[in-house]
């Protein structure tokens, strides 16, 4: 059987989705943050539901941070209470805490009160 020509076409996956022809149907192969659905192409991942990779990072549970999801990915909103540094790139909320002689950590005290 020949396989439709539709499932080779760019973008048939979807969110940059590589698409592989296979006897009598295709296998969609989808790029980080994204994973097949039911209809077997590329959909995005929710990280922002709970219990999830950016639920967990942004510290939702705790309610230190927000989570928003995007196409591909997440950002952390970082409420009192937490913070975050340019190396986590909006993908990480750290808890305040105390240093070992009890003063609050610096960067708490200005950035989230």
């Amino acid at each position: 059987a020949v396989v439709s020509t539709q499932s080779a076409e760019e973008g048939f996956c979807n969110h940059g989705g590589t698409c592989r022809n296979t006897f009598g149907s295709f296998l969609c192969s989808c790029s980080t943050g994204f994973s097949v659905g039911e209809d077997r192409k590329c959909h995005d991942v929710n990280e922002c539901s709970v219990e999830s990779h950016g639920y967990l990072k942004c510290l939702v549970k705790s309610n230190l941070g927000t989570c928003l999801n995007t196409a591909g990915s997440y950002k952390c909103g970082c409420l009192s209470g937490s913070y975050t540094t340019p190396g986590h790139h909006g993908k990480e909320c750290l808890a305040c805490n105390c240093n070992s002689n009890g003063v609050t950590s610096k960067v708490c005290d200005s950035e989230t009160g």
